[in-house]
């Protein structure tokens, strides 16, 4: 997509600007009457990914344990760590459990819904320029809506991120994980931070105990972000495939086929 690089970004007027190149391309590999299989073939790319959900478990399963790991390097008011990052870690990572079993959950939904949408879409799509009446078309807009509210959680079109993964979270774990390559949870001394040390510096100065523990909980943390940078990779694949949909509408209301 051209303009459309963030969840907030899908509406009409930015639909109707990535259409014109989709269009041509909708004609030459689905032309109409539109068939059921080549539009499957077409829009399955989009749909919700088996990979992304096992990456999405993976995360869920390990936050317990991240969760439980700050706790007990905080419990033990080390001076070695710096309190106020492992806090703010700790209400970041508290913070993604519900919005990635939200998002679990809306995939499980759109990947059954899924199975049928090219039949569905077809039939519906194929009736466009044979609509006559008020009550045909008023029919028709229905089930369009009904298709998109289903993938954009939302009766305009729009994505709703509200409760699932968008970009805050993501950027809060992706900005957690870099922060641990740098020693984020380890206190840096006044003296250090006059002289500008890097963590490859500071860290010569910290138990190999303490280091270890801390790579493992970057590792564990990296888990977590795969997760959820998945969860957020399905949700833009969602506002592709209403692009996708909405660029068929235009499409065969237009009147060229």
């Amino acid at each position: 997509m051209l303009y459309i690089h963030k969840l907030n970004q899908l509406h009409h007027k930015t639909a109707d600007i990535e259409s014109v190149y989709l269009i041509r391309e909708l004609k030459q590999k689905t032309p109409y009457p539109i068939q059921a299989q080549l539009l499957h073939n077409y829009i399955s790319n989009y749909f919700v990914s088996p990979s992304d959900r096992q990456s999405i478990l993976s995360a869920v399963e390990m936050l317990p344990k991240v969760i439980e790991k700050i706790e007990e390097i905080s419990a033990r008011q080390d001076e070695l760590y710096e309190a106020a990052n492992l806090h703010r870690s700790l209400q970041l990572i508290r913070d993604l459990p519900l919005a990635l079993l939200n998002n679990l959950q809306y995939m499980d939904e759109l990947a059954a819904w899924q199975q049928n949408l090219a039949l569905q879409a077809t039939q519906t799509l194929n009736s466009i320029p044979r609509l006559y009446t008020s009550e045909e078309k008023a029919s028709c807009n229905e089930k369009l809506n009904q298709i998109f509210q289903k993938i954009l959680r939302h009766s305009e079109f729009f994505f709703n991120p509200q409760g699932i993964i968008h970009e805050g979270p993501l950027a809060d774990i992706q900005g957690l994980s870099e922060s641990l390559q740098r020693g984020y949870l380890f206190h840096v001394t006044l003296e250090e931070e006059l002289k500008k040390l890097s963590f490859e510096q500071i860290k010569l100065r910290i138990p190999t105990n303490n280091l270890s523990e801390a790579l493992q909980l970057e590792e564990n943390v990296n888990i977590i972000k795969r997760g959820v940078e998945s969860a957020y990779q399905n949700n833009m694949r969602t506002v592709n495939l209403a692009l996708i949909l909405y660029s068929y509408v235009k499409w065969l209301m237009s009147g060229s086929i």
